[in-house]
C-alpha cells in the first residue's frame, strides 16, 4: 500500500507493507517462538513433499504401495487447498509423519501460520504454563486452537489421563466446529480409535481418512524416507 502523504514528504509515494496483510506473517512467527521446540526442527525440516519416496515395489505389496499412493495424494490435495480434516494411520514408519510435516511446510511457504505438533508434547507445552509466569495458559492454548492450520501428529501416544483426553477432545471439537484445516496422525487403527476416543472419533467422521498399510521404512531407505 502507499501512504497518504504531501507531495513535500520524503517517503511520498513509497510503498509500505499493509498491516492487514502482514497480520498472518506476525501470527505466524509468534507461532514459531512459542511452539518452535515442538514444531518442525532437525530432521523433520528435510520432510517436504518433493522428498517423500514411494520406495520399490520388493519393498511394498500392490496394495501396501497404493495405500502411500493415495495417502500422497490426499495429502496434496490437502496442502493445495487445506479444508476440513485430514486423517492418516497406520504403523510407525509408514509415512505419515512425513506427510503431516509437508503439508505444514507448504503452508508455512505460503505465509499461512501453521503447527506441526507432536499430541504428548503439546499437553507437556500446555501443562508448562501452570508453572511459567511468564505466559499465560489461555494465550498458549488459544494459539495452538485457532492456529489456520494444524498437523497433530501421533495423536494416542500421549499419557491417557481425563486432563489430556479433555483438551484433546475441546482441540478438535472446536476445529471442526470452526472449519479450521487439521492434520490427524494415529498409530491406532479407526475400530481402536473409536474405542478409546470415542467422542473424538465421532467428531471425526467426516474427515478423509487414509490408512496406510506399508511397512515401517525407517532404516531401510536413504534421506527422504516416509516416516
Amino acid at each position: 500500500m502507499v501512504a497518504d502523504l504531501p507531495l513535500s514528504h520524503p517517503a511520498f509515494g513509497q510503498a509500505k507493507p499493509c498491516p492487514k496483510c502482514l497480520a498472518p506473517t506476525l501470527k505466524a512467527k509468534r507461532l514459531a517462538k512459542d511452539y518452535g521446540k515442538f514444531g518442525i526442527t532437525g530432521i523433520l525440516t528435510e520432510m517436504t513433499f518433493h522428498a517423500f519416496t514411494m520406495r520399490s515395489a520388493e519393498e511394498m505389496s500392490q496394495g501396501q504401495r497404493a495405500s502411500l499412493e493415495l495417502a500422497l495424494l490426499e495429502a496434496q490435495t490437502f496442502a493445495a487447498a487445506p479444508r476440513g480434516f485430514l486423517f492418516l494411520t497406520g504403523n510407525p514408519g509408514c509415512g505419515k509423519t512425513h506427510l503431516a510435516v509437508a503439508i505444514t511446510q507448504a503452508a508455512l511457504d505460503r505465509g499461512v501460520p501453521a503447527l506441526f505438533v507432536v499430541a504428548p508434547d503439546l499437553l507437556d507445552h500446555l501443562r508448562a504454563a501452570y508453572d511459567d509466569e511468564s505466559v499465560r495458559f489461555d494465550d498458549r492454548w488459544e494459539a495452538v486452537r485457532t492456529v489456520d492450520l494444524l498437523a497433530l501428529d501421533d495423536f494416542g501416544a500421549q499419557s491417557d489421563t481425563a486432563w489430556a483426553r479433555e483438551k484433546l477432545y475441546q482441540l478438535v471439537n472446536y476445529r471442526v466446529n470452526n472449519d479450521l484445516p487439521t492434520v490427524v496422525t494415529s498409530n491406532w487403527t479407526e475400530r481402536e480409535f473409536a474405542q478409546y476416543h470415542g467422542r473424538i472419533a465421532s467428531r471425526l467422521k467426516a474427515a478423509v481418512h487414509v490408512h496406510i498399510s506399508a511397512p515401517d521404512a525407517r532404516g531401510k531407505v536413504g534421506r527422504g524416507a516416509a516416516l
